[in-house]
C-alpha cells in the first residue's frame, strides 16, 4: 500500500530508525446547496468520490456535506 511507503525514514544518532510524517489526513467538503447562490448538485457525490480515493491511498478523512457553518468549524 502508498501509505505504508510514504513519510521520511531517519536514522536517529543512537542508531535507531525513525518514521516521520507519515500519518496523512484530509478533510473533504462537499456544498451542494446553498441559501443565496445557486446549488451545486454534484459537489456532495464529488466529495465522497474524493474522500474515497483518499482513503484507498492511506488518508484518515473527515467528510463534511452541506455543513453549516457551526459543524464546520467544529471539524476544523
Amino acid at each position: 500500500m502508498f501509505s505504508e511507503t510514504r513519510g521520511v525514514r531517519v536514522t536517529a544518532k543512537k542508531g535507531q530508525s525513525l518514521y516521520l510524517y507519515k500519518d496523512y489526513h484530509a478533510l473533504v467538503v462537499g456544498i451542494s446547496e446553498y441559501e443565496k447562490w445557486p446549488d451545486l448538485p454534484s459537489a456532495a457525490k464529488d466529495a465522497r468520490e474524493v474522500a474515497a480515493r483518499l482513503k484507498e491511498i492511506g488518508f484518515e478523512v473527515k467528510l463534511a456535506l452541506d455543513p453549516s457553518a457551526k459543524k464546520l468549524r467544529k471539524v476544523l
